[in-house]
């Protein structure tokens, strides 16, 4: 199963940072699907991958010197930060109403929720972008950066909430911010992606969470999870390396297949886990 999980990991950062959307949006349903690990366990193994992945991936940006606006950037590192501190707050109250509710199958409403509001966002996110119309190259203001700031903080609450590290949402949120296409907002895209994350892994050491909960056990082994985390480095600098070479047309082509695989797997989990519910 590992095997399998590498493969699918590998898939996802590398389209992931191809097109600005961390992977987690992939890696995430895929564990809902195939794994054993508690809800918290696929959470957390989905943020370190997206993490590593986003890391890699800006790191081989500003390499290549890839052009970006410091304010606008800074704009959306803060607001992830802000906003994903936030939405760890909301899961935490989400799956404690959850467990009164349900017990033993908290962990399968969990899921059941978080698969229908990614599968509504993606419906929405991919209506919009196949409508809207072609835009040019981001021309900075101060009006744009205080934008940024509100929309990622949005896309923070979202991506820790959900667990899956901004995806195909912060592409779509940002285009429609920047005023601008898809391979404009990556680097952005993935400093939201990133900053989110260690929000959250902030919010979880400061609280108690990596002791309240189990993180590593029989089904998240310490070997195998730092074999997801480097497979996660090596697929968002691949990515990185695609962003440059391939055409605008190309990038939209893998975002557009990528938003159509996740609602199939988020519909797949959302009845799976109504049938476990029950």
């Amino acid at each position: 199963m590992l095997a399998v999980f590498v493969l699918v990991i590998l898939f996802a950062t590398c389209a992931g940072a191809t097109c600005g959307m961390g992977g987690g949006v992939i890696i995430k349903p895929v564990l809902d699907a195939l794994s054993p690990m508690s809800t918290f366990q696929i959470n957390f193994a989905s943020s370190m991958c997206v993490l590593a992945m986003a890391l890699s991936s800006l790191v081989k940006h500003i390499f290549q010197k890839k052009s970006s606006h410091i304010p606008t950037a800074a704009a959306a590192a803060s607001g992830a930060f802000a906003g994903g501190v936030a939405g760890e707050f909301i899961f935490e109250a989400v799956e404690k109403a959850a467990s009164k509710i349900l017990g033993e199958n908290a962990d399968a409403l969990l899921k059941i929720i978080q698969n229908s509001v990614l599968a509504l966002l993606l419906a929405g996110v991919l209506i919009y972008m196949l409508v809207r119309k072609s835009k040019g190259e981001y021309l900075p203001s101060p009006a744009m950066t205080i934008k940024t700031f509100a929309a990622c903080c949005v896309l923070g609450v979202i991506s820790t909430f959900l667990g899956i590290g901004g995806g195909p949402i912060n592409v779509c949120v940002l285009c429609l911010v920047l005023r601008t296409d898809t391979k404009e907002v990556t680097f952005y895209s993935l400093l939201t992606v990133m900053f989110a994350q260690v929000a959250k892994l902030f919010k979880l050491a400061v609280t108690g969470g990596f002791t309240s909960n189990v993180i590593l056990d029989v089904n998240l082994q310490w070997w195998a999870l730092l074999i997801m985390i480097f497979t996660a480095v090596a697929g968002g600098l691949l990515g990185a390396v695609l962003n440059k070479r391939l055409s605008l047309k190309a990038v939209n082509g893998i975002y557009y297949a990528v938003i159509g695989l996740v609602i199939a797997l988020n519909v797949y989990n959302i009845i799976y886990n109504a049938v476990t519910a029950l």
